[in-house]
């Protein structure tokens, strides 16, 4: 079996120009991670994270306590793109007219069709909407639900197959991508999944044992809606925040 450690990116800016930066607590968050992840004795070899800015710097500030620790530590960021996060400002842009938002009529047509919801707690009915409209659309101008799904299913795959395979596998990554693994080990509708991905805190810690045997044509099967008696993997832990709960600190539990 193959040990996978789903690290979610510290707290982005949400409701800011820049949404990809990490805020202020989000940089915190990451540095309690790293802090409390030397204590698990992190082997030599790399931490494998996606392309985007919240969740390469996550990394970076993860293996900076790291090296702290000692200067023998030897982990390398490998950036893996396949771990990109879905592009939800594109689907708002794309979807958005057909979004209905709780509170519509108080705000602007341009805030309706192409902004994220300025309150957090309309994020997620406009969240889920979006998911769907984009997972019906076999076709829209830009990266398909499927396609992403597959991105997906072909990185995992490659580095399961490529890694060493007495390592963990540490992956720093975004709500949707981890979400999406885990609707391929658990087997789970899209509702399902979305439902996880929501629940998801940042910097959070979700870990997988999969099969050794692990293949693409099993990932696909899942998808497909194909019955699927393999055995793909165990969930070991699911969204741990035990190192931010430790602060004592409630601004550090966050999930926007």
């Amino acid at each position: 079996m193959r040990h996978l450690i789903l690290i979610r990116h510290g707290q982005a800016s949400y409701g800011k120009a820049n949404y990809d930066c990490l805020s202020a607590i989000g940089r915190q968050q990451a540095k309690v991670l790293g802090e409390n992840l030397i204590h698990r004795d992190l082997p030599n070899g790399s931490i494998y994270h996606g392309s985007l800015e919240r969740q390469r710097d996550t990394a970076q500030i993860i293996v900076n306590q790291q090296t702290l620790k000692s200067t023998e530590t030897s982990i390398h960021l490998n950036e893996q793109p396949w771990l990109n996060e879905l592009n939800s400002h594109q689907l708002m842009q794309y979807y958005g007219d057909k979004v209905q938002h709780p509170h519509q009529s108080t705000v602007s047509h341009s805030e309706r069709t192409d902004q994220w919801p300025m309150k957090k707690a309309d994020f997620a009915s406009t969240f889920k909407q979006l998911i769907e409209l984009w997972h019906q659309d076999p076709t829209p101008p830009f990266e398909s639900f499927v396609q992403f799904q597959q991105r997906i299913d072909l990185g995992l795959s490659e580095l399961v197959s490529t890694s060493p395979k007495h390592q963990p596998i540490i992956l720093v990554s975004s709500a949707g991508v981890i979400a999406s693994i885990l609707q391929r080990v658990l087997q789970l509708e899209l509702m399902q999944m979305l439902n996880l991905a929501l629940t998801l805190n940042n910097a959070s810690i979700t870990e997988i044992q999969l099969s050794t045997s692990l293949d693409l044509h099993d990932l696909h099967s899942i998808y497909s809606g194909q019955k699927n008696t393999k055995h793909i993997g165990n969930l070991l832990g699911f969204n741990n925040i035990w190192p931010l709960q430790l602060q004592q600190d409630p601004k550090l539990i966050t999930r926007l």
